[in-house]
């Protein structure tokens, strides 16, 4: 008849002691998925926006759409419902070419990056668009310079994931003044993350765990000079040849990573 209706029932004990409900869901699927609330308003959003769906893969909103199914990884790997409703300030990831790390965007020294997609290598977000970045010799490092204010906080972040280097390096760095910068090592091996230079003093830095061996690591910088560009890079290895797998890499004008907004 091309419509479709669906009923659901509680019967009750005829003795009128009754029982107590809460949460009720239908759901097109096979099987039950986490709880939903649906009596969550939402009024719009002028753009896109990625969440993690409760298996830790991220899908992306459409322009007003609610991330009313949102979920959000915690320190073990596990991925929690974000609430009844995701929302996050507005936040612009000044990172150009996000995901393709062999654009002329990208500055190499001593590294190659290239797709990864014929190896099978699936990105966080469940597509083929994930790359290789290779250093062929010590301290190979890929970068991208951005425009910034002065006096202003700046997070960068990135998703990789191990190849054969057991550990990398990300830094942000703001430049043109007064330098201040904060640079953070990764051990994949250990999952152990810390600082190992931190110019400001109080940088926040670390890590989520995703599916698939993917990490996502942050680290904040903030300056009170007159610096003119935020610089992001990433080495595989400050001692040898090495590489890794990257993706989705953002640098945003805030004190923590927000959603990742591709670009």
């Amino acid at each position: 008849s091309g419509n479709a209706q669906a009923r659901v029932q509680d019967t009750f004990d005829s003795d009128g002691d009754g029982v107590y409900v809460w949460g009720a869901q239908l759901e097109e699927s096979s099987t039950v998925t986490p709880y939903v609330k649906s009596d969550v308003t939402f009024t719009s959003r002028a753009s896109t926006a990625t969440y993690y769906d409760y298996n830790g893969v991220i899908q992306t909103a459409a322009v007003d759409e609610a991330r009313n199914v949102a979920f959000l990884p915690d320190s073990n790997g596990n991925f929690v419902s974000a609430g009844e409703l995701l929302l996050e300030e507005a936040r612009t990831n000044l990172v150009t070419h996000s995901e393709e790390f062999d654009d002329a965007a990208w500055t190499t020294n001593a590294v190659d990056a290239s797709a990864s997609a014929a190896i099978g290598i699936v990105a966080p977000d469940g597509t083929n668009t994930t790359y290789t970045v290779t250093s062929t010799a010590a301290n190979g490092i890929i970068r991208q310079d951005v425009a910034s204010a002065s006096a202003t906080t700046y997070t960068w972040s990135c998703f990789v994931k191990k190849k054969t280097s057991p550990e990398i390096v990300i830094s942000v760095v703001r430049v043109g003044g007064t330098a201040y910068s904060a640079n953070l090592t990764y051990n994949f091996d250990t999952d152990t993350v810390s600082l190992i230079s931190d110019d400001y003093g109080n940088s926040p830095y670390g890590r989520q765990l995703l599916p698939n061996g993917w990490v996502r690591l942050y680290a904040t910088v903030a300056d009170q000079g007159s610096n003119t560009q935020a610089r992001m890079y990433l080495r595989p290895s400050s001692t040898s040849a090495s590489d890794m797998y990257v993706w989705g890499a953002q640098l945003e004008e805030s004190h923590y990573a927000t959603s990742y907004i591709p670009t």
